[in-house]
């Protein structure tokens, strides 16, 4: 159990140090192996992984809206008390 916490720990100290540009660069290769990897293993066509890459971006914006909805009415009833 410490050992997972130290990697956990080693990972979030990495992430914060890290520049933005960097992030976006690894995240950019991670997508690309992971594409590659379910082209070359899976019968998947071109339209499909854009379809659900299509998927996946509507899902993160609605869950940066939807937060930042939540933060709005937080504020609106601390305002009202």
């Amino acid at each position: 159990m410490l050992g997972i916490y130290l990697y956990l720990v080693k990972v979030f100290a990495t992430m914060i140090l890290m520049k933005e540009s960097k992030q976006i660069e690894l995240f950019s290769d991670e997508l690309d192996k992971l594409t590659e990897r379910y082209m070359s293993e899976f019968d998947l066509t071109v339209a499909s992984m854009v379809g659900v890459f299509e998927v996946k971006i509507h899902e993160l914006i609605y869950a940066v809206l939807t937060s930042e909805d939540e933060g709005d009415e937080e504020e609106d009833e601390e305002e009202t008390i």
